[in-house]
């Protein structure tokens, strides 16, 4: 076996992963922020503070006191906008690296707060280190590794005078 990753041998390969990949990431976060969104919005029993089976999902109640939250919903709307720029992206993503560059230092530095958040209320937020945390840094990484093999292809391609 080669130890020349895949998208150094055959960079369309590299491409094409690289497109699945923010194909499934845009999928899951839509599927995710909507379904949270929808339960949010209609305050369902499911995601409430105390006794909700899927409150894990999110850092908060649906409710502070009598008064609904806003901030929550608003962060889940911003994701799924965010969910369908990474489906923008995989159809070109040299063409959205300004987008990609920000969401893969964006999800970097979210998912390291969220570990110390979370490490500083391990036994209420311990699940946060098996779904949101490994979420948003195996986003990050996914793009760091393909901006890393695509700079180098681009690199090779100049010396080599090809698409010159």
């Amino acid at each position: 076996m080669s130890a020349i990753p895949i998208a150094q041998r055959d960079p369309s390969r590299g491409l094409t992963a690289f497109r699945i990949f923010l194909r499934v990431y845009g999928v899951l976060t839509l599927a995710i922020f909507v379904l949270l969104f929808v339960g949010f919005i209609a305050q369902s029993p499911l995601l409430a503070e105390h006794g909700g089976p899927l409150n894990w999902t999110i850092w908060n109640d649906v409710r502070c006191g009598s008064e609904h939250l806003h901030v929550p919903p608003m962060l889940m709307v911003i994701y799924i906008v965010w969910g369908v720029f990474l489906l923008r992206a995989a159809g070109d993503p040299r063409g959205y690296a300004s987008f990609l560059s920000f969401t893969m230092w964006a999800n970097l530095a979210h998912g390291v707060l969220m570990a110390v958040q979370a490490a500083t209320e391990i036994d209420h937020y311990w699940s946060k280190f098996l779904t949101d945390i490994p979420f948003v840094l195996i986003l990050a990484l996914g793009i760091y590794r393909w901006r890393r093999a695509d700079r180098q292809q681009q690199l090779t391609r100049a010396i080599d005078g090809v698409g010159a």
